[in-house]
């Protein structure tokens, strides 16, 4: 009868580990990932580094005028939204037939404020610096200072002028005005002012 029981024992629990494995087990459809999380860019941009060279008649004589554009490190930086970027200045020289400097000087937004509003004083870069054209005794060069951004077109158009006699004047482009621009004509006219 020992035996008996013993085969009684085992198969009740043969029985049991078929119950046991063959009963339906709950699916976990728990997922588990990792997300990624974007770190603000730490890396100041810069805006649009270029050199223009020009040979253009004026005053009796051909001139080449040389504009070159750069990212001034020196300035302090920027901010448009979390992005940083370093602010440029632009050297404009006029070079005469002979190969001498008629005309050299670096610009920078700070010869501007004068015609630009405080948030494009703070916020802002000097977009760039391109001859327009002759104007009588005149060079005439198209200014820029607005937001760093690309894919902005808040600026301030501005105008430089250099006179025959290497004097600088710079004054508000009306006729180029800004569509955020609230200001009435009136109030935008020329004002120039020496360098």
């Amino acid at each position: 009868m020992k035996m008996k029981n013993k085969l009684i024992v085992f198969a009740c629990g043969v029985l049991a580990l078929t119950l046991v494995s063959c009963a339906e087990k709950k699916k976990d459809t728990t997922i588990i990932t990792h997300r990624v999380v974007k770190k603000p860019s730490t890396e100041i941009k810069t805006v649009g580094d270029y050199n223009e060279k020009q040979e253009v008649q004026w005053v009796g004589s051909t001139y080449t005028v040389v504009l070159n554009l750069q990212a001034d490190k020196t300035l302090p930086t920027v901010a448009e939204g979390n992005q940083k970027y370093y602010d440029n200045s632009v050297v404009v020289k006029v070079v005469r037939q002979d190969g001498s400097e008629f005309f050299s000087k670096t610009f920078k937004k700070t010869d501007f404020t004068a015609y630009i509003d405080t948030k494009t004083a703070d916020n802002g870069v000097l977009l760039g610096i391109v001859f327009n054209r002759v104007e009588e005794n005149h060079l005439c060069f198209s200014a820029s200072v607005g937001s760093p951004d690309m894919l902005s077109d808040a600026y301030v158009p501005l105008m430089l002028k250099i006179s025959r006699f290497g004097e600088v004047s710079i004054s508000k482009d009306t006729l180029m005005e800004r569509p955020d621009d609230t200001s009435t004509t009136d109030e935008m006219e020329d004002e120039d002012l020496a360098v």
